[in-house]
């Protein structure tokens, strides 16, 4: 056995216990100093002012009237509108049925496409 062979494996040793040792009191220390922010608590005020805005739209939407297609003449109606409309008009089934029918019909029929200006 080379005593110079010995030195040096145990200095590599050494050296990979000293290594390891510095990295995990960095990584303690890192830990113990900047603690991670908790993940929910980051995006809570994020999510709830998404929601408000999503449920304040969709309250909109439900209780306030605006033109869907003006061409087609379709709109939106408040939903206690629609509702009281759909009771009034619905007492006669069949005529009720035809109608519906009959908006069902213009609302989705094709409209002409306008000519392109640039062809």
């Amino acid at each position: 056995m080379n005593p110079d062979n010995i030195n040096r494996a145990s200095g590599a040793v050494i050296g990979l216990i000293a290594g390891s040792g510095l990295f995990l009191l960095a990584a303690v220390a890192l830990h113990a100093l900047a603690p991670a922010p908790d993940v929910d608590s980051l995006y809570a005020a994020k999510r709830s002012a998404s929601l408000e805005k999503i449920r304040s739209t969709e309250n909109a939407g439900l209780n306030s009237p605006a033109w869907i297609d003006p061409t087609r003449g379709i709109v939106r109606l408040p939903i206690q509108t629609a509702m009281q409309i759909l009771v009034s008009e619905g007492q006669d089934g069949a005529a009720a049925r035809q109608d519906l029918l009959g908006r069902e019909k213009k609302a989705t029929a094709p409209v002409a496409a306008q000519p392109n200006a640039f062809e």
